[in-house]
């Protein structure tokens, strides 16, 4: 209540390594990283000054916990917020999600090795321009450095107009926009390189836009040089 905690069940005692009687009266922030306790305690008194629930109230998320013991933890948290007795209140559930954490880093890191070692240059990007690159990438359009493409857009690495007589932009845009409608795209492409030179390529756009990332579309672009 209050946005201090005035329970704790067994089970959170557990998981935050922590007896109810030294948590009692505090704040819930006090098991956040730096980064999160501002965002958490701005929501939590918003809620208890005007009963209106935003941000991260009523929903569940994924959030670090640093236990009473300074070990860091992944949970998954329910936060729900109500009324009674004329009093508002805040309960969260919790469940130690750690391992999957760890196994989606895993996972992560796999996808990592062999993106930069797969001998297709691949880009990741959204409508702003390149966000990561592999390392036949980077040789491809003979660039020395990741950051030579990843401060670029698509068509930075276009001549002007495309074989047919398109403007490259608008041709950017055309298949982006398809790759969205319809989940992907493959067409061929005139590319060039950071010095000018142009060459053939065939791509393959798959639009990988996620629910919470409305404004901004990410696409992954699979480039093949062509035997032309």
């Amino acid at each position: 209540e209050n946005g201090l905690i005035k329970t704790l069940n067994p089970a959170a005692e557990r998981l935050l390594s922590v007896e109810k009687s030294n948590m009692v009266g505090t704040k819930f922030s006090y098991f956040l990283p730096d980064g999160h306790k501002s965002r958490h305690d701005k929501g939590i008194n918003n809620f208890f000054k005007t009963g209106k629930s935003t941000g991260f109230l009523n929903s569940t998320k994924e959030l670090p916990i640093i236990q009473f013991n300074g070990k860091m933890i992944v949970v998954e948290a329910t936060i729900s917020s109500g009324e009674s007795f004329g009093s508002r209140h805040v309960v969260a559930v919790m469940r130690d999600i750690t391992w999957r954490a760890q196994s989606d880093k895993d996972k992560y890191d796999i996808y990592k090795e062999l993106f930069d070692i797969c001998p297709y240059a691949i880009t990741v990007g959204d409508v702003d321009g390149f966000k990561d690159c592999n390392k036949k990438a980077i040789e491809m359009f003979g660039c020395s450095k990741k950051e030579d493409i990843t401060t670029r857009h698509p068509v930075d690495f276009s001549p002007e107009y495309q074989p047919d007589g398109t403007l490259s932009v608008d041709g950017a845009n055309k298949v982006i926009g398809l790759a969205v409608e319809n989940g992907s795209h493959k067409f061929d492409w005139a590319h060039k390189k950071l010095d000018g030179t142009t060459f053939d390529t065939v791509i393959n756009v798959s639009d990988k836009a996620t629910w919470t990332e409305l404004l901004s579309t990410n696409t992954a672009i699979r480039s093949l040089i062509s035997s032309n």
